[in-house]
Parts: structure tokens; sequence; C-alpha cells
């Protein structure tokens, strides 16, 4: 007889109970292996289905108190093991003085890059940007860390920009992942929250997560993508952008229903690209900038936003100045300031940059037609400033004018050289008043009154000379658009350059 728990138990039942025991064993343990890498996965998509229980409802005789807030954001688990070698490993393997290994992989995707995630972090995300600047000039001299250190940087933030994905196995099970699309290959792979990779042979479909990283958190991953280098900055030299990033920043600036916060970021690093000496890389930056200018708003999307990011177009477009090919960007440039329904401030933005552009030659219909936008532009800009703004009440903000002033003298430099004896005599005129205006409505000797009335009468008298033009809108070129995206400008023969189109399976 055995005795077991305090009980006797006879020889045959013993057996019995021992068998039980190691079938269980044998099946917890099947269980366990079968599916190890979507543990973490489940516990953080369970809450994706969770019921959030109705406000009172606490056990009978017990206060409610004030419940700690649920943080609504994801956050990528931080491997808190690999910390340690970041003042001797990880600086030896940038500056080469070391082999790279799987540490540095890990050091970076598991320790380094979760930190952005954290929830304590959120307002260090400055001071965590400028720590992987000091990895990245610490690789200054060794191309091989450095390229190493963009490709982990570019796939890792691009998943986090993407967002979190919920992945449904062929098996039927789900879990958050995250997809890293390598840089260097362009295949993808998936991982949970911990880590953890998920093989796609496995994953039967994804869809976007419920929940996801915060704003904040997308935004500092785009704008650290944004600000990849090839080479770093010297005393001598400005840094030089990576190329690898090239195509990812067009992608997400040019998407419209990407979010426009990652849209902004993405064109701080195409400003940087349009300062490229490779004119083929201007010539792609500037055709995907003129896709943004023909974007419209809609109730989905801020009309700030949209200003702002066409804004960010209109000057990176400047940067380049490129004409493009038979004037197709000054020309996009030209609808904009004549277009009375653009904000004011993108007018005058466009009038700037139209200064910047130096074509060598221009038809003469066409700079005709951008001598009659500016001169439209300009008297709406003077009677808006004496109408009282957008809401008919509004002071006068001389600098606003003086931006405005400026942009269109600046433009009517360019294209007077190219336009008919009436355009040019209706140029000088413009000349004239914006003299006059600059002058007498930008003196500070002036009293407001006064300023106000000499505003009020070189307006009209700029009426007078402009013939006071037509209110219609009209296509300040005399053309209603250009071909289409691959086609050939009249009488050129020069293909515009492809814009960048995004992949079927782009994340947004």
């Amino acid at each position: 007889m055995k005795r077991i728990c305090g009980r006797t138990v006879c020889p045959s039942h013993f057996s019995l109970w021992l068998a039980m025991v190691s079938v269980a064993a044998v099946l917890a343990a099947t269980l366990a292996a079968r599916v190890p890498h979507l543990r973490a996965a489940q516990k953080e998509s369970s809450k994706e289905g969770e019921v959030e229980k109705k406000k009172g409802e606490q056990p009978e005789g017990e206060k409610a108190g004030p419940a700690e807030k649920e943080w609504p954001y994801l956050e990528l688990t931080m491997d808190n093991q690999l910390r340690r070698f970041r003042n001797v490993t990880i600086k030896a393997m940038l500056r080469g003085n070391e082999n790279m290994t799987s540490t540095f992989d890990d050091f970076f995707m598991k320790w380094f890059f979760p930190q952005f995630t954290q929830r304590k972090n959120l307002n260090n995300m400055a001071e965590l940007r400028a720590e992987m600047n000091e990895y990245f000039e610490r690789a200054g001299r060794n191309p091989a860390a450095t390229t190493r250190l963009n490709n982990l940087t570019l796939e890792m933030m691009f998943a986090l920009a993407s967002g979190a994905r919920v992945a449904v196995l062929r098996d039927g099970q789900k879990g958050t992942v995250i997809r890293l699309r390598s840089s260097e290959d362009g295949s993808s792979s998936y991982q949970t929250l911990t880590h953890q990779p998920i093989p796609t042979n496995l994953i039967k479909e994804t869809r976007k997560a419920s929940r996801d990283f915060h704003p904040a958190v997308k935004y500092n991953a785009m704008l650290l993508i944004a600000n990849l280098n090839e080479q770093p900055q010297t005393t001598t030299k400005a840094a030089v952008p990576w190329q690898g990033a090239f195509k990812t920043l067009v992608l997400v600036a040019t998407y419209p229903r990407a979010p426009q916060s990652l849209r902004v970021a993405a064109l701080i690093g195409l400003a940087r690209h349009a300062e490229s000496t490779d004119k083929t890389t201007r010539e792609i930056i500037a055709s995907n900038m003129l896709k943004i200018l023909k974007e419209t708003s809609s109730p989905d999307r801020s009309p700030d936003g949209i200003l702002w990011i066409q804004r960010q177009a209109v000057e990176i477009l400047a940067k380049i100045g490129l004409p493009g090919p038979d004037g197709q960007v000054l020309r996009a440039l030209g609808r904009i300031v004549a277009d009375g329904d653009q904000p004011l401030a993108l007018r005058a933005a466009a009038a700037q940059a139209m200064s910047k552009i130096k074509p060598e030659t221009l038809a003469a219909k066409d700079a005709n037609a951008l001598t009659r936008g500016l001169s439209t532009f300009l008297l709406e800009a003077c009677r808006y400033e004496i109408n009282g703004g957008s809401s008919g009440d509004q002071q006068v903000s001389w600098p606003r004018l003086a931006v405005s002033l400026d942009g269109v003298n600046n433009a009517l430099a360019v294209v007077e050289a190219f336009a008919g004896a009436e355009e040019k005599a209706l140029s000088a005129g413009m000349k004239k008043s914006i003299s006059s205006l600059s002058r007498n409505v930008g003196s500070a000797d002036l009293s407001e009154q006064r300023r106000k009335k000499a505003l009020q009468q070189e307006t009209v008298s700029l009426a007078r000379t402009m013939g006071e033009p037509e209110s219609e809108d009209t296509d300040p070129t005399g053309e209603k658009d250009e071909t289409g995206p691959t086609g050939a400008q009249p009488g050129t023969g020069t293909a515009k350059p492809q814009p960048i189109e995004p992949p079927a399976d782009f994340p947004f």
C-alpha cells in the first residue's frame, strides 16, 4: 500500500494515478511548444476585446476609489539585460574595433528602439533622438556600422509609424504584431510586442489593430527616418541624406491616407534630399510634390493639415529650383497663385517659390498667364487686408501684406522677360504699386489710419492699372491640366518623371 497526500492507496490505483499525471504532463508540454510565440501577443490582443465595466459596478459594500486611467497605447517590451552592452561593446562595434554580431542588432531592436514606445519616455523623445545621433556619430568612420544602423532604424521605425497589426494564424489564433520590412531585400517579417518572431507561413491574414502606438511615437519614428544620413555632418561638409530612406519618404509624404503628422515628418526628410546634387533625385521629388499640390481637402482630413503639407511641398519645389519640362512647375505654382479659393498664405508661398525658379525659356503665353495671375493675387491680397481679413473685422496685418508684396515682386522678375508687351506694361505698373505700398504702408512713422488710407488709395490705383481682372476662376496658364503622370510635355518630347506609387500592401 502507498500513502499519497495522507491517504492509503493500493498499488494498482497508484500506477493508474502515475499514468494520468504523465499524460497530463505530455499534453501540457505539447500545447506549450505549439504556440510559444503568440503567448505575449494573445495577452495584448485580448485587451482589444475587453468590454469596459459600467461605471459604478463594484463589489457590494466597497467604495469605488479613483481608478487609475489605463494607458490606451501599445508599448514594445524592453530587454533590459541588453543595456549592459551600451558603454563598451556597442561603442566598440560602432567604431569598428569589434566585429558586429547579433548583439548589435538585439541591442537596438530589443532595448534602445523600444524606449521610444514607453509611456515614461513620451516627453523625452528629443533626448532619445539626440542619443541616436550620438550612435551615428560614433559610426561616422565605419561605413559598415552606419549602413547596418540605418537599415535597422528604417525597419523598426517604419514598423512603429505604420502601426500595430492583428495577425490571424491559420489555426485561428490571433495576436498583436508589428511588421518589419527589410530595407535590404524588401522581405517582410512579423514579431510580437515582446520581439518573438512569427513565421509568415503560419499567418493567414493581418489587419489593423484597434490599439496602436502613441501618435508622438509614430511621428518621432518617421522623423528618425527623415534624418538618416549616408555621411554625417562635419565641420566643413553638410550631412548627406541616406538614399535608402528616399523611397519610403516619398511614399509616406504623397500618400493622402497616411496620417498628416507622418506626412509632415516625411516632407522634412525630402527637403533634405531636395538639396541633392543628383538631378534625377530632384526631378523625382518635384514630380511628387506636384501630386501634393493637386490634393483637395476632405471631411476626414484637417484643412490646416493639408495647408501645412502643401506649403512644405511649395517650399521644396523652391529649393529644387527646376522649372520642369515645358515650365510644368512654374505653371503649377501659377495656378495656386491665381486661385482665389486657395488660402492666402499658400498663394503667397507659391509666388515666392516662383522667384526661386530660373527657366532658360518659357512660352510667351505661359509668361503672360503667370503675370496676370500674379496681378490677380496682388489685388486680392490688398483687398483682403482692407476688408478685415477672413472674419471681416480683423486689423490689417502689415507683415502678412509685406510677404505677399515681396512674393509678387520677386516672381515678376522671373516671368516678365518672357512676357508680351502688354503684360510687360502690366508688370511695370504692378512693380510701381508695390514700391509705393512698401514705402508708404510699411512706414512706422505713419499712423495706423494713414497707413490704411494709403493702402486703400494704392489698391484703387492698382485695380485701375490692371483694368480690374476678371473675378471668375480661370486657369492662369490657359490650360485645364497637364498630361497624365506618364505622358510627355507638349513640344518637348521629354517625359515627366513618374511619381513613386505605393505598393498594394502599403500599410496606411
